[in-house]
């Protein structure tokens, strides 16, 4: 639960950003749509009240009617749909379809969809039919008869087709395709913005910067284009470009928690390590999450508190949302304060998974020789050589010989 003092701390990270309006609405969007995107609503609602449903914010009014979805509560999620449609241009149409789809009146699904499906931003074929919020009305004649029509350009066609091979892991596929969409087509966004997507699964990094600069030329408003040439500039070693565009974004849309989160990797890339702690303390006082939490323990081991980063990798075992290269992180920071048998456990858990890890044998026998286990650690020793880490080789004739 969201204590009343954990939610000042959070309200310190909207202070700290500029372009952001200083009032309740602001930050309580940000809180019930990370609660949301978190899968939260419980505790989402908890920060709906009279005041915020006075709003006139039409962001709010589609984040609580999506709270109210999530719950499964569907006619008062509508309500709330219809006032940021009133307030903001028709914008939650699919919304509202899939609320009636739930609800099983196929004929206001339809008429809803229908407004949607006329708009230029929608949602590829593939992803719309999909959508399991309307398979309660999947074998009516009104849902049959509905897709009897083309809702759909050639082009949104191909673009579909892109998109399907892209979630199928088909990326050669998908960029074959969508390199004929923009031949034709130079100025569709979000074909430059797949593109870039299909060359970051590649790990082609220069080539998805250059895809994510070109849909920059063509809108330069959009947070998320902005968020995308971060990520991948902070993959290339650009993390001071890659500063800028997250600056950028967050400025446009301060309401993703993604953003802050890639913001502190980026600091800890530049080692700003308490502009890094700074920002993850608000977040840690805000929502209980295995990513934040294994985010947090990296940020407390690069500025040496071993003991919080300790703390945090433990919250990620209590969850168990993680993989195995958790108990590596967790070996090192053992590793650095003990206890050295808690470092051997958790890298001989690792060598599990990683057998052949020269560098896992290695910090094992570290920890080893820690305890004094002479022999056991020079067996290592020997294996991380075996295995190609070099490092190894003045430690054995330290130790060994």
């Amino acid at each position: 639960m969201i204590e009343k003092s954990q939610y000042l701390l959070l309200l310190l990270l909207f202070c700290a950003l500029p372009s952001i309006a200083q009032n309740k609405a602001d930050s309580n969007l940000f809180i019930i749509k990370t609660l949301n995107y978190l899968n939260d609503p419980t505790e989402a609602i908890k920060h709906i009240d009279n005041k915020i449903n006075s709003s006139n914010n039409y962001e709010l009014k589609m984040e609580i009617a999506n709270t109210y979805y999530l719950l499964g509560e569907f006619k008062t999620a509508i309500n709330y749909y219809l006032e940021a449609n009133t307030l903001n241009g028709k914008v939650a149409n699919f919304e509202l379809a899939k609320c009636y789809a739930q609800l099983d009146k196929a004929e206001f699904t339809c008429k809803y969809l229908s407004n949607y499906l006329s708009s230029k931003n929608k949602l590829p074929l593939s992803r719309v039919k999909s959508d399991n919020a309307f398979e309660p009305i999947s074998d009516t004649k009104e849902w049959l008869m509905f897709w009897g029509t083309d809702w759909y350009s050639n082009n949104e066609i191909l673009y579909n087709d892109a998109d399907y091979e892209y979630r199928i892991e088909n990326y050669n596929e998908s960029i074959n395709i969508l390199e004929r969409i923009i031949s034709k087509r130079p100025s569709y966004q979000n074909a430059h913005s797949l593109l870039y997507l299909n060359y970051m699964e590649l790990g082609n990094f220069n080539d998805a910067l250059q895809c994510i600069d070109y849909a920059i030329k063509l809108n330069s408003k959009s947070h998320k284009f902005y968020y995308q040439r971060s990520y991948v500039l902070f993959e290339l070693d650009k993390h001071k470009k890659a500063l800028k565009d997250i600056n950028n974004a967050i400025s446009i849309d301060y309401t993703f928690i993604d953003y802050f989160l890639l913001r502190i990797n980026i600091y800890l890339k530049l080692q700003q390590n308490s502009l890094a702690e700074n920002e993850m303390i608000q977040l840690l006082n805000f929502t209980e999450n295995s990513a934040i939490y294994r985010l947090a323990a990296k940020t407390y081991y690069q500025n040496e508190n071993y003991l919080a980063a300790l703390k945090y990798y433990n919250k990620c075992v209590e969850q168990k949302s993680f993989g195995p290269d958790l108990y590596i992180d967790r070996g090192d920071v053992y590793l650095k304060c003990g206890p050295y048998e808690y470092a051997e456990n958790d890298f001989s858990i690792a060598l599990d998974f990683f057998p052949t890890m020269g560098e896992l044998y290695f910090k094992r026998a570290l920890a080893r020789i820690e305890q004094k286990k002479y022999e056991a650690a020079c067996r290592d020793l020997n294996k991380a050589r075996n295995y190609g880490f070099i490092k190894s080789e003045d430690w054995i004739k330290r130790f060994c010989q």
